[in-house]
């Protein structure tokens, strides 16, 4: 019997578990002194706490004379996953154009958690669409939760780690001259909390290679 195989999972996991063996040897490599310590197993199965993101709410729009949407105003700038914004999709009017639009998140977190809100809805400046009105919200279509989630779990799925290897990895940060304080700070509190995510491994990296000067792709 045939059965089909998820290549784009594999891919995923394969790419999370080289990015997670970057990590753990640039950090090795940024202590001043041997550590002694066994890198762990990181394909252990373990529960982990997941952060619930909150979908954004529009308010209102703002279109040009014709009638092409310049901007989108939220009531609720909602709360995502670090790097991970929704995908903003739209319905047309009768006789209109469709636009298109990126999401940028906060460079900060929303204070307490490891959300971002949503910093800007940009319009692009080309495909503004047509025929929209500024009361036309509901043709603003922002994914909801159970939807990002899935979504957001295949681009920045969450890191597996036991407690032993959540030890050895924030003694290794701690330990590590390459990092502030305040990135140290950062780091451990998602490990501790179980919100670490792939693109946090990938931020910490280039945080890493930019001070160490080692050259290695993620």
């Amino acid at each position: 019997m045939d059965k089909m195989f998820d290549y784009e999972s594999l891919f995923a996991y394969m790419s999370l578990i080289f990015a997670i063996a970057i990590f753990i040897i640039l950090l090795y490599g940024c202590l001043s002194s041997t550590y002694n310590k066994t890198i762990e197993n990181f394909t252990e199965s373990n529960t982990l706490v997941q952060e619930e993101p909150v979908a954004a709410v529009v308010k209102d729009l703002e279109v040009n004379e014709t009638e092409g949407i310049t901007k989108i105003n939220l009531e609720n700038k909602g709360k995502y996953f670090f790097n991970t914004p929704p995908i903003i999709t739209f319905t047309v009017p009768d006789g209109g154009t469709i636009p298109e639009a990126t999401v940028e998140l906060e460079d900060a977190p929303v204070a307490g958690t490891n959300l971002y809100e949503i910093k800007e809805i940009a319009i692009k400046s080309d495909k503004r669409g047509t025929k929209y009105k500024i009361t036309d919200k509901a043709r603003i279509v922002i994914p909801t939760n159970e939807v990002y989630k899935e979504l957001a779990n295949k681009e920045n799925p969450l890191i597996n780690l036991s407690p032993t290897q959540k030890t050895t990895i924030i003694d290794l940060i701690e330990g590590c001259e390459s990092l502030s304080t305040a990135l140290k700070t950062k780091y451990t509190g998602l490990i501790n909390k179980a919100t670490l995510r792939q693109y946090d491994v990938d931020d910490i990296i280039r945080e890493l290679r930019k001070n160490s000067g080692t050259d290695v792709e993620v």
